[in-house]
């Protein structure tokens, strides 16, 4: 069965992620229920447990309306958040300058590798997020990932940025060699 450990560190914490392919009839039967309810046509969903510190979730990965989804749920079946990949091309202009602007505060010399908007809200909002309907009352961020260069070394960082280009967190990820990274 394959699975992906990654280790994260925030400053001077370290935060472990563990996450393996798992076979839908393990997954909470409300999850499966409620997420296979927002399509109209036949999605095929990889579905993953994922440990994180304490925190145990299962994730849904597919593909829905061309765009690529992952969206989690508590060990109960109940949905806590969606993200959306998304192409840096394809944001708008005032969006992509305000991100810009947020990663060079923080980084003199870096690459973005991949975006993902989180939008957080209940369970109905998700669900219209997930079906393609535009919410106007959900939190979004931004989840970014990072290659930058501190002290002439590069490093991956993973950042949460808010929907004010604020940076409500940032890790450094560290990458063991046995990494299997699936998307």
């Amino acid at each position: 069965m394959p699975f992906i450990f990654i280790s994260f560190s925030i400053f001077a914490q370290t935060k472990t992620e563990f996450e393996k392919k798992v076979d839908e009839s393990k997954v909470p039967s409300i999850a499966v229920e409620g997420l296979h309810k927002c399509f109209t046509e036949d999605v095929k969903i990889k579905w993953y447990f994922q440990k994180d510190g304490k925190k145990e979730v299962y994730e849904a990965k597919f593909d829905n309306l061309d765009k690529f989804f992952s969206v989690e749920f508590d060990v109960e079946g109940d949905i806590e958040n969606v993200e959306i990949l998304v192409d840096k091309k394809d944001l708008d202009k005032l969006t992509k300058e305000r991100l810009e602007n947020t990663l060079s505060a923080e980084f003199k010399d870096f690459e973005i590798v991949k975006i993902q908007k989180e939008y957080l809200g209940d369970e109905d909002e998700l669900i219209k997020t997930i079906e393609g309907q535009i919410v106007e009352d959900i939190i979004t961020n931004f989840e970014i990932e990072v290659n930058a260069k501190i002290d002439k070394r590069r490093q991956l960082y993973e950042l949460m940025i808010n929907e004010n280009f604020e940076i409500k967190r940032k890790r450094k990820i560290k990458l063991q060699s046995t990494d299997i990274l699936d998307y």
